[in-house]
């Protein structure tokens, strides 16, 4: 047990959400009397890190039916979901972030985006974020990029579609 001490600075909105975090994981109340100052605070954060963690087992991206292809959320946030290389099965998220390069569309706007991996996206996409037939249609013609695989579009056909020939075959 450690000694008691004088500290009477309060405990730091960083130490009470951090409390609050792992209180609210273990399945716990959260004792605010235990939060009174700094010194307090950290005791009781670190007898909170000690108690096991309950192992609950969170669906897979697949196990949502989330499969390789582009994906809008509703505030317009537009992903590119792959396979990892090393492990097919694996799945993650790329946004579609602006650059510094720059692409003419056929309305002569200019564009210039990448896809940029984004950790734990692929956790806030779900089956009905894929994009449609019409919104690839959109998707290709604005930005040239195939709506299953995120591949650049080069030929005129594919980019009308939104589709690239090899992923058309698939669809």
């Amino acid at each position: 047990m450690p000694y008691p001490t004088m500290d009477t600075r309060p405990a730091s909105p960083k130490q009470v959400a951090f409390a609050t975090r792992l209180t609210t994981e273990r399945a716990m109340q959260l004792d605010a009397a235990r939060l009174g100052s700094l010194s307090a605070a950290s005791a009781y954060i670190d007898e909170l890190m000690r108690l096991p963690r309950p192992t609950v087992r969170t669906a897979t991206p697949a196990d949502r039916g989330i499969v390789p292809g582009m994906y809008r959320l509703a505030n317009g946030d537009i992903f590119k979901v792959q396979a990892s290389r090393e492990d097919k099965t694996r799945l993650y998220a790329k946004a579609l972030t602006p650059i510094g390069g720059r692409r003419l569309t056929e309305t002569d706007e200019t564009v210039a985006f990448e896809f940029t991996y984004a950790a734990g996206a692929i956790h806030q996409l779900t089956a009905a974020d894929r994009m449609s037939v019409d919104d690839a249609k959109a998707f290709g013609l604005k930005f040239g990029v195939c709506c299953v695989c995120g591949k650049t579009l080069t030929d005129a056909k594919s980019v009308a579609r939104g589709i690239g020939p090899v992923c058309a075959g698939k669809v």
